[in-house]
């Protein structure tokens, strides 16, 4: 907005007066005759700086146009590209969950190669009564896909827990590394029997389990893979559970225990087998 006189006049405002007194200004000039030569003169003085003014406000004017029609086109470049941007984010998060599940699917294939003599079907978790570790957990296969209680679930190339409970079309899994857990094991370099026990707080505080009741003549060394043994009376035998972490004597002096860390990631499971050949009893 312009002042004059201390009043304001919208541009659009002065630019219709000074048109109007241009206009004026141009038929008095061409009625006056010659003899108003000094009346056309002082005409003159005011009318080339309403031009110059009206020019000035053409000029400006155009110039905001152009102004404004290269902020649009920048807006809607930028629009574009933003929209762009958001299409390629989506497509790298797709292709990153696709490849992540064509890893899942060829640890469960790996594992299915390893134990041929089983008849195994996959499952995917559905729900958990943790957000961050899988210590029970329920899967979208049940009574109608095959499942029963006792069956074993693994992942990758190692042991996950047992099915506890089915239902039609979905069956609970309790994991090794609940607290309720025991699970007859063997140290694969000098078998020795253990119990691996379940310890959930474990878990959570340094990624291990416990190793229990460890006679006190057997060996069992840091490093040495624990499996499931055949004295177990519902898990396969030969299933990796873990790699022993460490050892200590136990206060009795009769027998050892120890920490082992899971083959399993139990904070980033997906995808489980689960092995449909029950134990025989």
């Amino acid at each position: 907005m312009n002042k004059l006189f201390g009043i304001e006049f919208p541009p659009r405002r002065i630019l219709f007066i000074m048109t109007i007194v241009c206009l004026a200004l141009m038929a008095v000039t061409y009625f006056m005759s010659d003899s108003a030569v000094p009346v056309r003169t002082a005409f003159g003085y005011l009318v080339v700086p309403l031009q110059t003014g009206m020019n000035f406000l053409g000029n400006q004017g155009a110039e905001a146009i152009d102004q404004r029609i290269s902020m649009n086109e920048l807006l809607e470049t930028n629009q574009k590209l933003t929209e762009e941007n958001a299409a390629l984010r989506a497509q790298l998060a797709l292709n990153e969950q696709k490849m992540h599940e064509l890893g899942e699917l060829r640890g469960l294939l790996e594992m299915k190669e390893s134990y041929p003599d089983y008849e195994m079907t996959g499952a995917t978790i559905i729900s958990s009564t943790s957000e961050n570790w899988f210590y029970r957990f329920t899967v979208n296969k049940g009574r109608l896909d095959g499942i029963e209680p006792n069956m074993v679930v693994v992942h990758g190339n190692g042991l996950v827990g047992i099915v506890t409970s089915v239902g039609d079309h979905h069956a609970a899994v309790t994991s090794i590394i609940d607290d309720t857990m025991n699970v007859a094991a063997i140290d694969l370099t000098t078998g020795s029997a253990c119990i691996v026990r379940g310890d959930t707080a474990g878990v959570m505080d340094n990624g291990t389990i416990q190793i229990r009741y460890i006679d006190n003549n057997d060996e069992i060394r840091v490093g040495d893979a624990i499996t499931t043994s055949n004295l177990s009376k519902y898990y396969l035998p030969d299933i990796l559970i873990g790699y022993v972490s460490e050892v200590e004597q136990d206060p009795n002096m009769l027998t050892k225990s120890g920490r082992l860390i899971p083959a399993v990631d139990f904070s980033t499971l997906d995808e489980v087998l689960i092995i449909k050949t029950l134990k025989e009893k």
